[in-house]
């Protein structure tokens, strides 16, 4: 089952940091690199000053077969106010399912064989929907959840005093210290079935 993160995506939050969303037409290229050094790219547009926003995307998709097709079309754009202010982008998703247009807004398009499109449309589905529930809460075990925390806190203390992330960080590590074993010998036993 394809997952969300070997998928490859174009995000809002993306395009927002890049500035394509800041004026009214901006170009460039997106390259992905997978994790067997191979690089892909896309050449992308994206329009937010007319009356139909849209984000065009042109790229050469490559099947399996070997045989190339040049892509060509428009992901269209759409956005609200929220209270606070500003604009919140979304994608309305531009593939049809079942004969119907899926026009789905969503902050994501997935690369779904040639197109991009929304999750749903893709049939993908997240990393920790594929793990087993008793799994969800640690990776795989103590020590590895401690190499995980430890990377995220940056500074213990300050000023005398340990910082809230260090605190976090001891907390959880107390916390699922007591289940280790019990841990352990439930990924013993899931990896003996």
């Amino acid at each position: 089952m394809d997952t969300v993160e070997e998928s490859r995506s174009l995000t809002m939050q993306f395009l927002k940091k890049h500035g394509y969303l800041d004026g009214f037409w901006r170009s460039g290229v997106i390259t992905w690199t997978s994790s067997f050094g191979n690089k892909n790219s896309i050449s992308i547009e994206a329009n937010t000053g007319n009356e139909f926003p849209f984000v065009r995307l042109k790229y050469t998709n490559t099947d399996y077969s070997g045989e190339k097709h040049d892509m060509d079309y428009k992901a269209q754009l759409t956005f609200y106010e929220p209270p606070y202010g500003g604009k919140r982008w979304s994608f309305i998703c531009p593939l049809v399912r079942d004969g119907i247009p899926c026009r789905k807004r969503v902050r994501a398009l997935y690369q779904v064989g040639r197109y991009f499109g929304c999750r749903k449309c893709a049939g993908l589905v997240y990393d920790s929907q594929t793990t087993p529930k008793r799994f969800r809460g640690y990776p795989w075990g103590v020590l590895t959840l401690d190499v995980y925390l430890r990377d995220k806190v940056n500074r213990t203390h300050y000023a005398g005093k340990p910082t809230k992330k260090y605190k976090t960080y001891l907390k959880k590590m107390r916390r699922f210290g007591r289940y280790a074993d019990s841990a352990y010998r439930d990924i013993d036993d899931f990896l003996t079935m």
